[in-house]
Order: C-alpha cells, then structure tokens, then sequence
C-alpha cells in the first residue's frame, strides 16, 4: 500500500514543499515546491493553500511541518536514571532551573542520550513552548493544512542526511545550515546529535552577507564548538555536510576551505530517494521539508520524535477505561436524579394547579347557586342545574326553528277565539309538535266556529276537535282541540 506525506519547511522568507511516497520499490519523491516570501503582497496562508489547489499535491496525504528556529532551544541536561525516565517522560516541571522557557508550557522532545561516568547521562532535548505550536497552528489553519506532525527544522535536517550520505553515521561530524537570517550547526557523532546551536545573522540593510562573511562566523563559531565540546580546535578530518542555498554553494564551500582545514560534504537531499529530475527543485536547499516526509513516513506507531504528540497528548490527557466508566455511570445517576426530580416537580405543579382549580370551581357554583349548600359534585350539579334551566327556557321559546313558540300559541288561541258563546279554557298541553287543549262553551257552533278562525290564522298543520259533548247537567259543550305540526324531516 502506498503511503504519502507532505513536508512543509515555514521559514520568515520562504515556503518549501516536498511530497514523498513509500511503495513497494521504496521512497520516491513525487512532487518538490518552493517560494520566496519576501514581500508585504505574499501571504504564507495562500502558498500553503495552493499547494494542493493549483500544485497538484495530495490532500489525503499525512503532513508534517517546522517550527521556527528561534522557536525551539537545544538543552543538555545531566541527570541520573529518575531524571532520564523523567524526561522521557515529558515531565517538564522537574526540569524549572534547566529550561529556557516556562516549564508548564514546555514540550520537549529527545534528540540524544549518552552516559556519563557514575550512572549519569547526558541527555539533549529540543524544548519549544505550547503557545509556539498552537501559534503554528494557527497559521497552518488560515492555509487550510492540518499537519499530523511538527517537528525542530535541525532534526529533519539530519534526518536527511543520515538517510542520504552514509558516511554522516561515521565519526564526529558537523551539520551546517546556512540560512540568511540564521547559522544551525550541529555536531553528531556516530550519527547521535550531540550539539545543536542557532545563531542568528544580522544583514546590512537587508543585504545577504557575502560567502567570505559567513565563513568567518563559521570558523569562529566552529572553534567554540569544538572547544566547549571536547577541549580541542577540530583537526583536519573533520566532516562538514553543508546545506545552502545552490546558487550560492560553491562560493561558500571555497571561503570554509580557505578558513578551516575540513571536509566538505554539500548536502544532496535526494541522493538515495528516487523520482523524476522536475520534481527536484535546484532553486532552494530541501533538505529540511525532505526530512520532515522521511521522519514522519518512518514515525513508530506512538509517534514519538514529534512535538505535536506531545502537545496533544498534554491538551487531551490518555484516560483510562475505568475512569471513563465511573463518569459515564456519574453522568447517568445524575441525569436520572434531575430526570426524577423534574418528574416530583411536574406532579406537585399538577396537583398544586388541579387543588387550585377545584378552589375556583366550588367559587363559580357558590356564585352561581348561592342556594345550594350541599356540595357533592359541583360539575354535576351545575350541570343539572343548566339543563333545569334550558328545559324551563324551551317552555317559552320556540322548540324548533320556523315552530311558534309557546307565548305565541297562547296568544293565539285567546286572539282567535269567538266574541259570544262563553268559551272557556281548563287545560292547555303543549309539547314540541302538538297543542291540546281542554275547555267548555255554550254550544257546539262555538266550537266550529273556533276551529275554523285557528285554520285560517295558520301556524299549524292540523287543526281537529276529536272530541266534543253536552254536559246534561249544566247544558254546556265539553271538547276537547288537539292542533299539531307536520312532522320534521331528518
């Protein structure tokens, strides 16, 4: 399976990029980019964005990029086995009097361990500070790139040596990088980083110093190197593997030559890797985003040798399985408490607001039926009440819509009755389709005369006398006048 990785090499003037892939026939180096970043117009966001828009490299890939030199400081720190172990650990605390930054933001990363004499070791760290990744970061996100690793320039730098040039895992030998603003050296011996020093260049008025300048600060920056290390000027078997700029190259190979009894190995980033000569850029030193791929390609599955495991393992701690299941059940117990509290709150709000209803019910029926004072069921009283009520309305309203309603049919009957014959009423039944009515008059013309003056007012549909008689005692006629409506259509 084949697995990519971009290298990105961020400096203040400069923007370099190298994708390398690892397939079955090795390393190849598929795509090489490089800027200049010097005017106020370039935007470090936007070269870092069109690498994958506009220069074809491969979004899926892993990245890995630097932090700036004068972002990252080279300690060595002695110390016995505790120490070492605590070191490796990450524990920056222990290490107050040794750092050059605040301790609590530190995040170190090993370079090398020797041991001393005494069960001591002599351990070189490269320390860098939270704020300084989370500022990379940053940076990196405005560009829309989101490494998997950040790593010190120097150490990728080396990296790509020991991969290309076999002979940088030999003997005592210095690493050189020459930058415009800055010098890196680096001593290794048998390959290990013993040593690591940033110097920074001060240019006139922006110019770059010439080639016999910058070997002038080599050779005496060499010299005090070597001194500090191992008591002695470097003799002439010293190795020195340059990296620079390669239009400027020979010119400062010739200057470190005249100054310093040495040889010189120009750095060749590409030596070992395969890939088509156009993806080679020979316009800018790669050897820092060549290592930055290989160091990340080659990273052991816990990711050591990266500041930015660290600094995420320090941002999001490891947790441990137990742990986890303890605020999982915390958060349940909790969530079930506020779940049965909610639960008493809503019951004591329903029954506080049904008490509160009942209250204002036996209020309303007090108000409404002041004579009742045995209250059973007030709904149901009410209720009986209103239906006591409709009834007795219904006795002197229409009982159907288009009918005459009860006062009607009485004010009818007495308005239609004959002016002679002493007509006289006893009993009136009225229902929702009939009138009867039961009554005396003197004889039994009245009566004719009367149904026949009911049918010509109109307002019912059948108008009879089923029944009419003479009383002999008193000689009046007894009848009796039934009156009803057409049946309603359902």
């Amino acid at each position: 399976m084949i697995k990519r990785c971009i290298g990105i090499d961020i400096g203040h003037t400069y923007v370099r990029a190298v994708q390398i892939a690892r397939t079955p026939e090795g390393l190849v180096v598929e795509k090489a980019f490089g800027t200049q970043t010097r005017r106020s117009t370039d935007s470090t966001s936007q070269t870092l964005h069109s690498l994958m828009t506009e220069h074809g490299f491969d979004r899926r890939a892993d990245v890995a990029v630097s932090l700036p030199s004068q972002a990252v400081a080279f300690v060595e720190i002695q110390a016995g086995e505790e120490g070492l172990q605590a070191i490796q650990a990450g524990e920056t605390v222990k290490l107050r009097n040794d750092l050059p930054i605040v301790a609590e933001d530190a995040i170190l990363q090993v370079c090398s361990t020797r041991a001393l004499p005494k069960g001591q070791y002599s351990v070189l760290v490269a320390a860098t500070s939270g704020e300084s990744i989370r500022e990379q970061l940053r940076s990196l996100a405005e560009g829309n790139v989101r490494p998997t690793a950040v790593d010190a320039a120097i150490l990728a730098t080396h990296t790509t040596l020991v991969k290309n040039h076999a002979e940088a895992m030999i003997g005592t030998a210095l690493v050189l990088c020459v930058d415009e603003s800055a010098l890196t050296l680096a001593v290794t011996q048998d390959g290990k980083i013993l040593m690591v020093r940033n110097i920074p260049v001060f240019c006139d008025q922006g110019t770059p110093l010439s080639a016999d300048q910058t070997a002038e600060i080599i050779e005496r920056e060499v010299e005090i190197t070597w001194r500090r290390l191992f008591g002695a000027s470097p003799d002439g078997s010293l190795y020195i593997f340059l990296v620079s700029a390669p239009k400027t190259v020979e010119q400062l190979v010739a200057a470190i030559r005249e100054r310093i009894e040495c040889q010189i190995v120009v750095a060749n980033p590409y030596a070992r890797l395969k890939g088509s000569s156009e993806n080679q850029s020979a316009d800018f030193p790669m050897c820092t985003a060549v290592g930055l791929a290989l160091r990340t390609l080659e990273m052991d599955p816990e990711g050591h040798g990266n500041f930015l495991t660290t600094y995420n393992a320090r941002m999001r701690p490891g947790c441990s399985i137990k742990k986890e299941l303890i605020a999982c059940a915390a958060l349940v117990a909790v969530t079930a408490t506020v779940w049965f509290t909610g639960l008493f709150v809503r019951l004591w709000a329903l029954e506080s607001e049904y008490a509160d209803l009942k209250s204002r019910i036996q209020t309303v029926f007090h108000q409404a039926l002041p004579q009742e004072k045995n209250v059973v069921n007030p709904l149901a009283q009410l209720q009986q009440k209103i239906s006591i009520f409709r009834n007795e309305y219904e006795v002197f309203s229409s009982f159907r819509p288009g009918r005459l309603s009860p006062l009607e049919i009485m004010s009818l009957l007495t308005t239609r009755s004959p002016k002679e014959g002493n007509l006289k009423f006893h009993d009136l039944l009225i229902t929702a389709d009939s009138v009867q009515v039961v009554g005396t008059c003197d004889s039994f013309a009245v009566v004719s005369d009367w149904q026949r003056l009911l049918k010509q007012a109109g307002g019912f549909d059948v108008v009879d006398i089923p029944d009419q008689k003479r009383d002999p005692r008193t000689g009046q006629v007894e009848f009796t006048l039934s009156m009803s409506f057409a049946p309603m259509e359902p």
